[in-house]
Parts: C-alpha cells; sequence; structure tokens
C-alpha cells in the first residue's frame, strides 16, 4: 500500500480543498547554489543563538528571545523515496480530479527508505542545527530516519504505521512494520502492552481535528524560532499551511509573555518546486528539489549524513501432539509486533530437516506461514529457516537454526534481521 492506498481510506467526498497542479519549476543552478549557501549560514547564524544561551520553546512566558531552526515537511521530500505527492502535476488528487487513475508507485510504503532529505533532517537535529520537524506526512518515513515523535518531531496529519493507547493517563503508542487498515482513529483491535487499553489508529481522515498535543508543541516551537524552513510543501491545507507564519510575526508582551520588550519577527524559507502563496512572506525562496537543497546545505555545512540500516523481527513457535512414536508437529513464523498480522516485508520461508530425519523440506510462500510435519522420534529436531525478504528490502536471505522439542512446545523464539540498507552519497563538487 502507498500514498495512494492511503487516499483510498479516505472520506471520498471532501473537498480536497486548495489548488492541483501548479507548474513545477526550478531555479538556475547557480541561484539553488547561492541560496543553498543562504540557508545553511542561517541554520548555523541560529544554532549560535541556542549555544549563547537563548532557549527554544519559552514554556514559561519569560521574554526568551528567539532562537533555533523549525523544519516544516510536506509531501514533496518522499517522492525521491517513491512515493507519489498529492498536489503535484502528476499528484494523487490532481489526477482524481481529472477523472486519471492513481499514479503509479516505485515503491511498497512499508518498505519506503528515508530520503537523503529525511536522513539529512535527522542529521541537522542530531547536531543542534534543527530543534523541530513538523510534518504533514503520514508515511513514517521521519520516524524511520530516528525522529523521535513527542521530542523533535510532530506529526500533525498522523501515521500509517502507528497506533496509540485510547486511555489518557497511559497514551502509549507503539509503531508498526505493516501499516493500520483504517483511518480516522478507529480501533484496530489490538490492546495496549501497558495498561491493557484499546488501541487506535492515529491517521486523520479529513473532518479529523489536529492533534492537540502535537499542535501546541508546533506552534509554540514556530512562534519562538529564528527561522522556519518549509521544505516540499505547497502550504494549502489550513490550519497546517498557516504554522510557519507564526515564525515571521512580530513578538509581544502580553500576559503569556509578560518580560522582555517587543521582538522582531523571525524569518521564512519555503524549498519546493512549485509557488506557494507563502512565498511573498519568506526571506528565501528555492524553487528546486529537496535533496538537491539539501546536498548541498549537507556540504556547507560539512555535515556526515549516516547510512540508514532498517531491522525487522519475526517470532517461532511450534506445537505438538504426542504420538506412539514421535509426534506430529505445527511450525509458525509470526510477526513479531502481533501474530495475526501480515509480515509485509517477508516473501517467503525455506524450512529444511536434517536428512537423516526424513521430513520433508516446505517451501512457505502464503502467510500466515506455517508447516506440518510427522517425526518418528521423541529427540529434538534442528529446522534450518531461511528467510526471503520482499521486493523492496536490500538484503539477501537470512538463515537462522530453531530446534524443535516436544518437551519444548509452546516455547517461542524471536529473530532480527536487517532487511533494509540504504547509503547516502553526500559529496558535493559544485559547492
Amino acid at each position: 500500500m502507498s500514498s495512494v492506498g492511503y487516499a483510498s481510506r479516505l472520506n471520498r467526498t471532501a473537498d480536497v480543498g486548495g489548488t492541483l497542479g501548479e507548474e513545477e519549476t526550478e531555479d538556475p543552478a547557480e541561484d539553488v547554489r547561492r541560496a543553498s549557501r543562504a540557508l545553511a549560514e542561517a541554520l548555523v547564524e541560529a544554532r549560535e543563538a541556542t549555544r549563547d544561551g537563548w532557549l527554544v520553546g519559552d514554556d514559561d512566558g519569560d521574554g526568551t528571545p528567539r532562537s533555533g531552526v523549525v523544519v516544516h515537511t510536506g509531501a514533496g521530500i518522499s517522492t525521491s523515496s517513491g512515493i507519489p505527492d498529492f498536489r503535484g502535476p502528476d499528484g494523487v488528487w490532481t489526477r482524481r480530479a481529472r477523472g486519471l487513475p492513481p499514479p503509479e508507485c516505485s515503491t511498497a510504503l512499508d518498505r519506503a527508505k528515508p530520503s537523503f532529505t529525511h536522513a539529512c533532517l535527522k542529521a541537522l537535529a542530531d547536531a543542534g542545527y534543527v530543534k523541530t520537524v513538523v510534518s504533514c506526512n503520514v508515511d513514517c518515513l521521519h520516524v524511520k530516519s530516528g525522529l523521535i515523535p513527542g521530542e523533535n518531531l510532530c506529526e500533525l496529519h498522523g501515521n500509517l504505521f502507528a497506533e496509540r493507547c485510547e486511555n489518557e493517563d497511559c497514551g502509549r503508542e507503539e509503531i508498526r512494520d505493516f501499516e493500520m487498515k483504517t483511518v480516522g482513529r478507529k480501533l484496530t483491535g489490538r490492546r495496549c502492552v501497558e495498561c491493557g487499553g484499546r488501541m487506535r489508529d492515529q491517521v486523520l481522515d479529513w473532518d479529523d481535528a489536529l492533534p492537540e498535543k502535537e499542535l501546541n508543541k508546533a506552534e509554540r516551537d514556530s512562534a519562538d524560532a529564528l527561522w522556519s524552513v518549509v521544505i516540499g510543501s505547497s502550504l494549502q491545507i489550513m490550519p497546517s499551511c498557516n504554522i510557519p507564519l507564526r515564525t515571521t510575526r512580530k513578538r509581544r508582551r502580553s500576559k503569556q509573555r509578560p518580560y522582555g520588550d517587543d521582538e522582531a519577527p523571525g524569518k521564512l524559507c519555503v524549498v519546493n518546486l512549485q509557488k506557494t502563496t507563502k512565498d511573498k512572506k519568506a526571506a528565501l525562496v528555492i524553487h528546486a528539489k529537496c535533496d538537491e537543497v539539501m546536498r548541498l546545505v549537507a556540504g556547507h555545512l560539512d555535515l556526515k549524513i549516516p547510512d540508514y540500516e532498517r531491522t525487522d523481527r519475526v517470532r517461532v513457535f511450534h506445537e505438538c501432539r504426542d504420538r506412539p512414536t514421535g509426534f506430529d508437529f505445527v511450525l509458525r513464523v509470526v510477526n513479531a509486533h502481533d501474530e495475526a498480522a501480515p509480515i509485509p516485508w517477508l516473501d517467503k520461508v525455506v524450512c529444511s530437516f536434517d536428512k537423516e530425519t526424513g521430513i520433508e523440506a516446505a517451501n512457505l510462500v502464503r502467510q500466515p506461514f506455517s508447516v506440518k510435519r510427522r517425526t518418528r522420534t521423541d529427540e529434538a529436531i534442528r529446522v534450518r529457516l531461511a528467510f526471503h525478504f520482499a521486493t523492496g528490502c536490500t538484503e539477501p536471505p537470512a538463515e537462522v537454526s530453531y530446534e524443535l522439542e516436544y518437551e519444548g512446545k509452546g516455547r517461542e523464539k524471536e529473530y532480527e534481521f536487517v532487511t533494509i540498507r540504504q547509503k547516502y552519497d553526500d559529496s558535493n563538487t559544485d559547492l
């Protein structure tokens, strides 16, 4: 399932709002290099202000001066990961409005890899250049890159792979390796492992209000920032599109901010292939591909971008039934998150046994993965399992050994594998 699949689950009668299919333009290469250098210098300026003791997030209203950078991201940062955008010339909503079928996707959403921009934003956050990333994307790629919801990430429209306990005193959130089947904060059928509360999906439908906690943090951090940087968004959906403008407003003394002087506005930067209605308020506008700009910024800052490595888990267990000689057994391979859920990243499992056991090997290609066999001995049996990963994964099959014995029936073992690796070439020869 991709952004196309997600879109099909939303209310189809709702007005998607805004304009669709606006022309995309790219600035001359020299202009992009110059503007990218200016953006890098702005990031340095903001970080130095923070290091000088100006704290971002003035929770106490004590007049703390502006500092830090908040980045606001849209679907444009995920197109290089193979995920279609929504409002571009060939976007999901654009094609729907023209009576055309959805755009083709080059990857399954559950196996999509973070783009260079995702990885760069994580590196910028780790290096102190970016305080908070505010995203309207639901593809989980910010989380996969290493950003942490509630700390340095605000997901305003939710996350297709997240479910949260509905108990307000708990609120535990789980990130799964499979998509939720629903949108609109509906029950998923699973229970919270912390308190036993019911879990709900975390993706908004058109009529749903933005999550209060995430919205408050996004607005507060944006109001306190020296810079808001918009990347890959056409800034058309209310109220998310207006949050970056909080940075550009002059902060005045008030009951919430009783100390300090009136303060000059912060600045706005927009990086997007399409023009936006907020460009006129921006101090810096760059019409270029997100990855191109972020590669240049990383080069100017001499920022190392760590490679991406994804790990996934399965559980293996067996059940036995005694016989006069030996026993029957069923071996199962299930999702470590929920044994009733699919394992989207696993294509097949090959089970083989020592030759002397006389047990026939099995090639498991249909989920749920299970094999039923009979042994004529009471002794433990060694099972060799070869896990073949699905299309979109980068790693070769992983092999493990599982010991199956009657006395161990009901026992389970969890295995973890590296399934996807992505190297980011952050070299920049043309700065």
